[in-house]
């Protein structure tokens, strides 16, 4: 099962909204997007495209819209395609703006789409002592072939991983605070500390700070393949994308 995390900063949609039974949810998601592809012109120049294709979703959430779980009689789903922040819904439109989170995401077919799901839930988050904190969502990679989907498992509120370091935020005490002393979204407590960066390291000062905890936690064995898997990822935290 081809699984990774992501960290997707907070991102709008626009859609055709329903809510039906959490029993057979086809039944009335199906319908939905009927309606949303019969009727796409009406929005289309407002779809955001990444290389060229339009970025489709199934966004789920339970009936308050909050983006937790369904319960076990009901939910909401928005079939549905990314748009700017400052999008106005159109009549008979349904705009939603999903929060920033991090995510495990499962990439999977129709036919897998119930074991995949099942599995992730069921093995790979309490394996790996996550937590599942909201409603799964589902991404369209290739709009044109809606077998194709990925599965998105929310598990962190903002960044699971430190935007600066990359260092686990399992818990609200390991991050940072910003000026107001609310969490941080973003940053962990050591690298960030009433909305300011505990130093001014450049991206390679951070790395060579980070690799010996690396080491002593057994996360790599040996100096050469932390700092080689650190120069693959480190690039695109939050703190160095914006450097």
């Amino acid at each position: 099962m081809d699984m990774k995390y992501v960290y997707k900063e907070k991102f709008s949609v626009l859609g055709k909204l329903g809510q039906g039974a959490a029993e057979n949810p086809w039944s009335w998601i199906k319908p939905l997007w009927d309606d949303a592809n019969g009727n796409f012109t009406e929005i289309e120049g407002l779809a955001i495209k990444n290389n060229g294709k339009t970025s489709i979703w199934g966004i789920m959430s339970d009936l308050d819209e909050n983006f937790n779980r369904w319960d076990d009689k009901a939910g909401k789903y928005l079939a549905c395609c990314e748009v700017k922040e400052e999008t106005a819904a159109p009549v008979g439109w349904v705009k939603w703006d999903v929060p920033s989170q991090t995510y495990i995401v499962a990439a999977s077919n129709q036919e897998e789409y119930l074991s995949v799901f099942h599995n992730v839930i069921n093995d790979f988050i309490p394996k790996n002592n996550l937590k599942l904190i909201g409603a799964v969502h589902e991404h369209y990679p290739d709009p044109g072939n809606p077998d194709i989907v990925e599965l998105y498992f929310p598990i962190a509120k903002g960044s699971y991983f430190c935007q600066s370091c990359g260092m686990p935020m399992i818990s609200d005490e390991d991050r940072g605070d910003e000026k107001d002393l609310s969490k941080s979204q973003d940053y962990c407590r050591y690298c960030y500390e009433k909305g300011e960066f505990t130093s001014n390291d450049t991206m390679e000062d951070m790395i060579n700070s980070c690799v010996p905890f690396t080491l002593e936690a057994g996360v790599y064995p040996d100096e050469k393949t932390a700092r080689d898997s650190m120069l693959t990822y480190f690039p695109e935290l939050k703190r160095w994308k914006q450097a």
